[in-house]
């Protein structure tokens, strides 16, 4: 065996007998951080309320948009319409179910997977809203039930996305 493949062996066992000893970096073993704002039950009720009929007047705002019942024949937007209404639908629902289970005196742990549900499905209709070219009062709603859901977030230890759909 020659000098050079022995050295770079020793090299190699080092490296990994260092690697293999040293400790896990420390963002492995960190707890997930504490909320940034502390739980307030009373605010986050109050907050979940107003999303909930921020989001029933975005449902029935749905309703008065013309083309709601499957989009104008011949523009291709029906897929997307239906898709639209299945999304605020959900919305709707668990913004409701969330208020709910609120007031019920359900905790942080128990409602997080909802408030992130509803971010998701907002970013969603968001999607759907720009892709139909529908922007007037249904997406005025819509940035108002998010503003709403934003305001919750640092309740849960949830960093707000990005503005962009």
């Amino acid at each position: 065996m020659s000098i050079r493949r022995t050295r770079s062996l020793l090299s190699f066992a080092a490296a990994a007998a260092l690697v293999i000893a040293s400790p896990p970096p420390a963002r492995a073993v960190e707890q997930a951080p504490a909320p940034a704002t502390p739980w307030d039950q009373a605010a986050v009720t109050g907050l979940a309320g107003q999303l909930a009929k921020a989001c029933d007047a975005l449902y029935d705002e749905y309703y008065r948009t013309p083309g709601s019942s499957g989009g104008q024949i011949g523009t291709g937007q029906a897929q997307e319409s239906y898709r639209l209404k299945y999304k605020l639908r959900r919305i709707e629902e668990s913004s409701q179910a969330l208020a709910g289970a609120l007031a019920a005196g359900k905790g942080r742990e128990e409602t997080t997977p909802q408030v992130e549900d509803l971010g998701e499905l907002a970013r969603d209709a968001r999607v759907l809203l720009s892709r139909m070219f529908v922007q007037s009062p249904l997406q005025a709603r819509l940035d108002t039930a998010r503003g709403l859901w934003r305001q919750m977030l640092p309740y849960y230890g949830i960093t707000p996305p990005s503005e962009q759909p």
